[in-house]
């Protein structure tokens, strides 16, 4: 095979994705020689398959249709770059080729070979992704783009095993590549396959979305393939004593069960919203080891702390003593090598307990109970400074008395340390005792807050939020159950351990802002600086349009047998959906202020900044260019004589100034410019327009991007360091090297 280069990069990438990750493309069918095949081996079977409808499936709604438009622009701006930055080495048609494939209705299969080992030499993984189009032409026309990318990549006579009328079978460094475009039916299909080609479609197994509701993305992960080679790493890797945390993770993850788990996920649109559905086979006992069984799952009651104004809301079971063990036990090996702690003999627990004098497990744990959650809401204020955390508490004496302890631990603490700037404070708000995070004499603008009521333990990053908090678990009017938009998107309690709401129809209009800027981002990156009638024009639409029929988002995890089930229904557009989860975060006016000046200057800061150097560096080259004025006129005076020194050229300058640089000084504190004296004439100079004159060495040194440089012709052009090597590798610089400027 030829040595990579960034072009090639992109045709073995277009190829290699296919063995790897699954990018699709047919290779030149240019007279080549035969290679001998190999026996070929059979599947064992497909690990991971992936179908998808494309982009256009994948945004249907209208309210979409502008995002979808510019983003279908893509390919025209990315072919305009290598012009744009004068950098022919950019493999445009290789990229835009690999997302066009992305962005088309397609599928893959990635699997194991049967009776492959992690020592095979050969590569034991097959993979094969199929393009689906419309016409025999549409999956002819990725063909040829393909074969215009590898013969750019001089990759175009890569052995050949085999060929028939539709398929090519390549050896590319050892792996047999099969591509081509077939038909499948009514199908159209281009085809690109390692080690293993099969024209079966390839399935993900039954839908669970609801009637009616077709997928446009789906996903089935099955691990029983890969358990042979699973076991062999295990057995290469039980011996060694830093490969327990992996190991307890195959196990956490049920890859070392005899019941390999399999994982099946579904995404489509129905009339009105969008739905997700996603089943993890043989997985309830594995949150089991979490607490999280089907004997905890939530209850009416555990939605108690949260209100139907939620803007948005997340709650579930989980025992967290047991998952504190279950953490510390996968980082054994680090607790036990590297703070040198024997869990045979000591609790971790223990020791902190006689550093600190509170038992986590004692103390806090066995305090708590297994409903923990968060929310925002209209009376917190909304946005993530009005969240408030939540879990049930079991002990609340017991509990009591721990944050007593913590509070007197800390407050000794900040005395010593803090000058008393710093203090735990004991108030209370309705009658309930809460800590307050203080800090006196110092405008700080945060009061963490904490307290104990109704039976939860509740915190906020406001006593404000606390305070709505205590008032909704004493005295609930309602709960999030009654909050119609989460029970119109399937917020029902049957076997649930987990809730997830957004009520994206009240928090999109604080997420408007933000997202419009995004937008703004995309259209004007998709317009041309060449063509003017490639036109995105305004991709987000009014605010109005986007909220009318607006739908919540919702997901509900569920234990169904022995598999957990994760269920999901949204809006249909994709940009409701962003201004509703950015809303989320900001509903507050203030954070969304501050959010969106922070993001309007992160969008603008490197703009700026970009153009303020490329100002700097056009005035540096006007330095250079009446540097190269000075040297003409001093030949001319001079008998077509080089200046010797800068001291012959200096009375030619006129300012010293021609000599400082703005975009300086050089960090070695040496001159702004180098420039070349000599004592020949200018007419012994062989190649003037590539014959360096002068550098400005403060770009140089200080590691920029454009280097001006300086010719004997006088003219003037930024370079990069690999261009300026590539120039003093010319016979017209064969006296100078890159030290002579640095």
């Amino acid at each position: 095979m030829p040595t990579l280069t960034l072009n090639n990069s992109i045709a073995a990438l277009t190829i290699g994705f296919a063995a790897w990750a699954g990018a699709v493309a047919p290779v030149a069918a240019a007279p080549a020689t035969t290679a001998e095949s190999a026996p070929k081996k059979q599947a064992a079977g497909d690990a991971l398959v992936i179908t998808s409808g494309g982009l256009d499936a994948l945004m249907p709604d209208p309210k979409d249709a502008a995002l979808l438009r510019a983003l279908h622009m893509l390919d025209d701006r990315i072919n305009e770059l290598p012009r744009e930055l004068r950098n022919d080495d950019i493999p445009a048609v290789g990229i835009t080729l690999v997302l066009d494939m992305l962005m088309s209705p397609m599928s893959m299969r990635f699997g194991v070979l049967d009776g492959a080992s992690i020592h095979d030499d050969d590569m034991p993984l097959y993979a094969q992704v199929d393009i689906h189009t419309n016409d025999a032409a549409n999956a002819t026309m990725f063909e040829h783009r393909l074969r215009s990318v590898m013969a750019d990549a001089g990759m175009d006579g890569l052995p050949r095993i085999e060929r028939d009328d539709d398929l090519t079978t390549l050896d590319l460094d050892g792996v047999p590549v099969t591509l081509g475009a077939t038909t499948q039916g009514d199908n159209h299909v281009f085809s690109l396959a390692a080690l293993q080609f099969s024209d079966q479609p390839v399935t993900t197994g039954k839908s669970e979305l609801p009637a009616g509701v077709t997928p446009v993305l789906s996903i089935r992960f099955d691990s029983a393939p890969l358990q042979p080679m699973i076991r062999e790493l295990v057995d290469e890797m039980k011996n060694q004593p830093d490969a327990a945390p992996v190991l307890q993770q195959f196990n956490t993850m049920g890859l070392l069960s005899d019941t390999p788990p399999v994982a099946t996920m579904s995404y489509g649109h129905g009339k009105d919203r969008a739905h997700f559905h996603a089943r993890l086979e043989q997985f309830a006992h594995i949150i089991a080891q979490n607490g999280v069984t089907k004997e905890h799952t939530l209850q009416k009651a555990d939605f108690r702390p949260i209100p139907k104004s939620a803007l948005f809301a997340s709650i579930g079971t989980l025992d967290l003593e047991q998952y504190i063990d279950n953490t510390m036990q996968a980082m054994r090996p680090l607790l036990e090598g590297g703070m040198g702690i024997d869990m045979d003999q000591q609790d971790p627990f223990d020791l902190i307990a006689e550093q600190t004098g509170i038992h986590l497990r004692h103390d806090l744990l066995d305090h708590l109970g297994t409903t923990v959650g968060c929310y925002s809401s209209d009376e917190t204020g909304g946005g993530l400074l009005g969240s408030v955390m939540f879990m049930d508490v079991t002990n609340r004496d017991g509990m009591q008395e721990t944050l007593d302890k913590i509070a007197g631990m800390a407050n000794a603490i900040a005395a010593q340390e803090a000058n008393g700037y710093v203090r735990i404070s004991s108030m209370s708000f309705a009658g309930t005792r809460v800590s307050v995070l203080t800090f006196p004499g110092l405008p700080i603008p945060l009061e963490l807050s904490c307290g104990q009521a109704g039976g939860y333990f509740l915190a906020a990053l406001s006593p404000q939020a606390l305070l709505a908090g205590i008032e909704q678990v004493t005295n609930p009017k309602s709960t999030l159950l009654d909050n119609p938009h989460f029970v119109e998107m399937g917020g029902t309690l049957d076997n649930a351990v987990k809730a997830q709401f957004i009520d994206t129809p009240r928090t999109l209009r604080g997420g408007y802002t933000l997202v419009s800027l995004g937008t703004s981002a995309i259209s004007n990156a998709m317009r041309s600086p060449h063509d003017t009638q490639r036109e995105p024009g305004f991709i987000l639409p009014s605010l109005h349009v986007l909220a009318e029929n607006a739908k919540a988002s919702v997901t509900m995890t569920r234990i169904d047998g022995e598999d957990l089930v994760i269920e999901g229904q949204c809006d249909r557009s994709m940009l409701v959906n962003a201004c509703g989860a950015v809303g989320m975060l900001s509903s507050d006016t203030g954070v969304g202020m501050i959010a969106g000046g922070a993001l309007l200057t992160s969008l603008m800061l490197p703009a700026l900044n970009k153009a303020r150097i490329r100002a700097r560096e056009l005035k540096s080259m006007a330095n250079l260019k009446n540097i190269a004025i000075a040297y003409a006129t001093y030949a001319a005076e001079n008998n077509d004589q080089l200046p010797t020194s800068l001291d012959d050229l200096r009375p030619y300058l006129g300012d010293d100034l021609l000599l400082s640089s703005p975009l300086g000084p050089a960090w070695d504190g040496g001159p702004n410019y180098w420039l070349y004296f000599d004592e020949g004439r200018f007419a012994a100079i062989k190649w003037p327009s590539q014959q360096i004159f002068g550098v400005d060495r403060t770009v140089l040194l200080n590691a920029g991007d454009r280097i001006p440089v300086l010719f004997a012709d006088g003219h003037v052009e930024p370079v990069s360091y690999e261009a300026l090597s590539m120039l003093l590798e010319k016979p017209a610089n064969a006296h100078l090297k890159m030290s002579d400027f640095e």
